[in-house]
């Protein structure tokens, strides 16, 4: 009854999902914080801008690494690049971690829709892109870019 009694308590604290926020989580590598809601002078970026406006700008992002897999699964694991082996490309994040939870598979299993377009965990092959495809973080199929020809 003892291990009960909080778990009972968590789950009343729980908000329905119809009390839940939506949580859009936009992630862009390589753009450096070249937008107009950066300060950006050059840049034309009238619509992200307006949505700046009203979310959550993070102004001190950091990257784990230099180069975008090790970074990206770093972000969406919550675990360093020592953690996880990953430094470079050719490996996957679940081939180093099997038992690992991502954000978005955090985000599944607590009820919310998880679902992605792009690559937000890559992994580059010798001769063409290829997105990782990790059904466990989503809750519909990765929708991914097509190759450059």
């Amino acid at each position: 009854m003892r291990l009960l009694l909080p778990v009972l308590i968590a789950l009343t604290l729980q908000p329905s999902i119809a009390e839940r926020q939506n949580v859009l989580l936009i992630i862009a590598d390589d753009l450096r914080p070249q937008l107009g809601c950066y300060g950006d002078t050059v840049v034309k970026t009238p619509c992200l801008d307006r949505f700046a406006r009203t979310a959550l700008r993070f102004d001190r992002a950091y990257v784990q690494s230099a180069v975008c897999s090790p970074s990206r699964n770093s972000f969406l694991s919550g675990l360093r690049p020592g953690t996880t082996g990953l430094r470079g490309f050719g490996a996957t994040l679940r081939e180093t971690v099997p038992d690992v939870v991502t954000l978005p598979q955090h985000f599944k299993n607590h009820g919310w829709h998880t679902a992605a377009f792009g690559q937000p965990l890559h992994v580059y092959e010798e001769t063409a892109l290829a997105s990782e495809d990790d059904p466990e973080s989503w809750l519909q199929p990765l929708y991914p870019p097509k190759s450059p020809v």
